[in-house]
């Protein structure tokens, strides 16, 4: 007969068995209106699904969405949004699970990496805890416990359906999304550089309507961004537009600084391409660069306020840069700094400057490197700067100098040897190499 201690241990043994047999899941629900850059908090408590250790983290997660579909439909304060948007909204694919560390949003739970199949809720739950995603308390409970807040997006089609069905005109809708906008006709140019870097662009014969900002410009004193201003830089202002459908955002330099050939000439530069490397890519998928198909209004007198949409006749279109709670932005490197960055991504993208001068033959070193850091860990580069052997790339370029400051401080790290970058040495232009990475280019 087995003694009292011993029963008291197997009844132990069962406990601890039963309470790893289960995943618990509490989450909260926030809401980003569309064009809002803040989420709002919902009116409903916070929640909790309990989850065996077996199921699929795929099916849990389509669980929570469904759970949290029924607390959003329950919710007398949130009605209003049509079956198919909240079907929208719904899609688990769609829903952002950002795990909560003492109170704060950590990191979004990224699907291939921690959901896709065979992944069940106790491989998620031991890989959120080897990542830091969980807190101590959590950890340390009977019942393993995962913290979540659920980001929901409020699509935009919803959003103009709401405003005709209370009786506002359509304009009304985009100034309550996209500021207030005019329609202005235009083509688009196709760029092509030359093996001596020389632009060349051709204007397509079709005629295309871009909605840009209108009145930005009286805001670009208050320096912060407001009814279809974004910033701007020394010598560029940024603004709303929306093409195609999509939000995106219009480049021109400042009226000041530059005459219409100027700002052609800038706006090529930057336009050249850059290969997306894994995880990081530079804001320029979708860019162009458009030009007035209707001769441009004059400027107003001297003591008089600008208020026309466009300074200049072309203008390059970006798409808009992804903002929120969620995103992070980090500079990297600057015009005259050197990139010395301690952290695992930092230490990626100082690699990625080294590649462009060995890939360049030390011709090109890029600088000035900034980016944002998306939920899914992807970094979108905006606006760099660049040296060059010529020192023409623009007035920030400083030549032979800032590259040879580039070699002498920039230091080699894990990924710089791992793609043999540590042993290349210059003067490669003086020899037939074209770097180890010079992939996808033709002579």
């Amino acid at each position: 007969m087995p003694n009292a201690s011993n029963v008291k241990r197997r009844v132990s043994l069962l406990k601890a068995n039963a309470w790893a047999a289960k995943v618990d899941v509490d989450f909260t629900i926030q809401q980003y209106p569309y064009g809002s850059l803040k989420p709002s908090k919902l009116a409903i408590p916070s929640s909790r699904v309990t989850f065996t250790t077996m199921d699929l983290a795929t099916s849990a997660f389509k669980q929570l969405a469904l759970k949290a579909r029924g607390l959003y439909d329950n919710t007398p304060t949130l009605s209003g949004l049509s079956n198919t948007a909240l079907d929208v909204m719904f899609d688990w694919h769609r829903v952002k699970y950002c795990t909560v560390l003492n109170n704060t949003t950590v990191n979004m739970i990224e699907e291939q990496r921690y959901l896709a199949a065979p992944a069940t809720m106790e491989t998620l739950y031991r890989k959120l805890k080897q990542d830091r995603m969980l807190s101590d308390k959590h950890v340390s409970a009977k019942t393993p416990r995962i913290m979540l807040c659920m980001f929901l997006y409020v699509p935009e089609e919803e959003v103009q359906v709401l405003v005709i069905r209370s009786g506002k005109d359509l304009r009304q809708c985009h100034l309550s999304i996209c500021h207030l906008l005019s329609a202005i006709r235009m083509k688009r140019a196709t760029c092509t550089v030359s093996k001596t870097a020389d632009i060349e662009m051709n204007y397509s014969k079709e005629e295309e309507e871009i909605m840009v900002a209108k009145g930005w410009q009286a805001h670009v004193k208050a320096g912060k961004p407001y009814q279809g201003y974004l910033g701007q830089g020394l010598t560029k202002f940024v603004f709303c537009g929306r093409y195609n459908n999509e939000d995106c955002t219009i480049v021109q330099c400042k009226s000041v600084r530059s005459t219409e050939a100027e700002n052609i000439e800038d706006l090529q530069a930057k336009d050249y391409g850059v290969d997306d490397l894994p995880r990081m890519k530079w804001n320029i998928s979708t860019a162009f660069i458009g030009k007035l198909t209707e001769k441009l209004a004059d400027a107003p007198g001297k003591d008089r306020p600008d208020s026309r949409s466009l300074v200049f006749s072309v203008f390059m279109v970006l798409p808009l840069l992804p903002s929120g709670a969620l995103c992070k932005e980090i500079k990297f490197s600057g015009s005259a700094e050197v990139g010395l960055n301690p952290d695992s991504l930092g230490c990626a993208v100082d690699a990625y400057a080294h590649h462009v001068a060995v890939d360049s033959m030390y011709e090109v070193v890029i600088s000035d490197i900034q980016g944002i850091i998306t939920p899914d860990r992807t970094i979108v580069f905006f606006d760099p700067q660049s040296h060059t052997a010529q020192g023409d790339s623009g007035y920030w370029d400083h030549g032979q100098p800032a590259i040879t400051k580039f070699l002498k401080l920039h230091k080699c790290n894990k990924h710089c040897k791992a793609l043999g970058l540590d042993i290349e040495h210059p003067p490669l232009s003086h020899t037939n190499h074209k770097g180890p990475l010079h992939i996808g280019f033709e002579d």
